[in-house]
């Protein structure tokens, strides 16, 4: 039960008729909205009424994302825009490294995830989660049940990076969801993003003789993959957290 005494909350944990940390959301009765009159924007964007735009606000696309909670299907709406999906294709994939320094699988997977002007149009999605339920226990469910019902596929492009080398070209979480597909790398980076916004620790896993990667969200030591306090989640397709026996 909850304590007469704790003052009311949104998903985010914002009081009630507050500004949250992610501007322009404003705490309206358990419902984050855009208040940018109230709250604000960030230096680089524009104040639009109550919403805040960025140059990368261009070619709006409607998309609708399934998940599945308690057993019932379920949608939720999320606008991507092409000027973002522009900007990101164009982005070096070259990591520099001073002499000594090691280079690590993580480090392309971090300059990823952590991409700023992807952050602020990512981060309607994880409002509209947290919208959906007070608890982050329930908002992860739902994150990861987003990223694991969106279908696998791998992109057509390519990174040339020699006349005679080049890779398949990597999504950004980002490009995930407007593209509607990826593969297991790039959902894990998606989901990763999502409940670490969400306020989860998180970690990846990857295997190196499949070439897999999956997410592990921090939980419990004794429930946690290999006693590693993170428990292991799946998103290639739906399963459900800790379980590591989907075939690939």
């Amino acid at each position: 039960a909850r304590d007469e005494n704790q003052l009311p909350t949104c998903g985010d944990g914002s009081f009630y008729n507050t500004c949250s940390l992610v501007e322009p959301y404003y705490c309206n009765e358990g419902i984050l909205v855009e208040k940018a009159s109230i709250c604000g924007c960030k230096e680089e964007h524009i104040k639009q009424g109550d919403l805040c735009l960025s140059k990368f606000h261009l070619s709006q696309k409607e998309m609708t994302l399934r998940y599945i909670l308690d057993g019932k299907t379920k949608y939720i709406s999320y606008q991507t825009y092409g000027g973002l999906d522009k900007f990101l294709l164009n982005q070096s994939r070259d990591i520099s490294y001073d002499d000594g320094e090691k280079s690590f699988r993580v480090d392309f997977n971090l300059e990823k995830i952590n991409e700023p002007n992807q952050r602020d149009l990512i981060m309607p999605l994880v409002v509209k989660i947290q919208n959906l339920a007070k608890d982050k226990e329930t908002q992860a469910r739902i994150a990861i049940s987003i990223v694991q019902n969106i279908p696998y596929g791998a992109s057509d492009k390519e990174i040339q990076f020699t006349d005679d080398f080049s890779v398949r070209y990597s999504r950004y979480p980002y490009e995930v969801l407007s593209n509607r597909e990826g593969v297991c790398e790039e959902k894990s980076e998606l989901l990763a993003l999502l409940l670490k916004e969400i306020g989860y620790g998180v970690s990846l896993f990857y295997f190196h003789n499949e070439n897999h990667e999956a997410v592990g969200i921090s939980c419990p030591a004794r429930y946690s993959f290999n006693n590693t306090g993170y428990c292991f989640v799946e998103t290639s397709g739906p399963s459900i957290i800790t379980d590591n026996e989907i075939e690939y």
